[in-house]
């Protein structure tokens, strides 16, 4: 876990604009209120439909402290696990995923 608390309000638009890549994906796993080992297992699931491998914990605790990004295929999975476009979470689409 990261430390981090839950804002009182939601952010506006502007807001979420401001946000890096971690921030936004800390914002959406939260809003939806996902814990980190709850992502990964949404995000296997999703990457065994697309015969993909996952993720564990550690890269999702990565990816939200800024210290690493998702690659380009885990952009995809991480989107779709969060019910969000991969652009939604300030990161750019790979033009190749299927």
């Amino acid at each position: 876990m990261t430390g981090r608390q839950l804002p009182e309000r939601l952010p506006t638009l502007e807001e979420v604009g401001a946000m890096t890549p971690g921030q936004r994906i800390f914002h959406f796993r939260s809003l939806r209120g996902y814990s980190q080992a709850d992502l990964v297992g949404r995000m296997r699931l999703v990457a065994a439909r697309h015969r993909r491998c996952g993720v564990d914990r550690r890269q999702i605790s990565r990816w939200e402290n800024g210290t690493h990004t998702p690659d380009p295929y885990s952009r995809h999975l991480l989107a779709e696990a969060l019910g969000v476009t991969v652009t939604d979470l300030g990161l750019s689409p790979n033009p190749y995923f299927r």
